[in-house]
């Protein structure tokens, strides 16, 4: 996600799409704080079937502040993520803008 900040324009707004822990649904409901233990304790997909990486949502907003990108927007629905951010203008551009 590093590379994908590092070369999107200023302005430039990042879409994705993934998959979810499966307790997801229930994180919905309840909040994904209060599912987290549940879902760590009976994942089945853990990290020992590196195949594939399942998410929680907080990861995501968090990787998404780590790389620089501002505005998370996100789509949820049951185990599915859609999720965007956008690259914050350069400073420079901004002040010209603004004149």
């Amino acid at each position: 996600m590093a590379e994908i900040s590092r070369v999107l324009r200023p302005g430039g707004v990042f879409v994705a799409s993934t998959f979810l822990t499966p307790l997801a649904p229930l994180g919905e409901l309840f909040g994904d704080q209060t599912v987290r233990p549940l879902s760590q304790a009976l994942n089945p997909f853990s990290e020992r079937n590196n195949t594939f990486r399942y998410w929680e949502e907080a990861e995501l907003k968090d990787l998404v502040a780590t790389v620089g990108l501002v505005d998370y927007q996100r789509t949820r629905s049951r185990m599915f993520i859609m999720f965007a951010a956008t690259k914050p203008q350069a400073q420079q551009d901004r002040q010209w803008r603004s004149k």
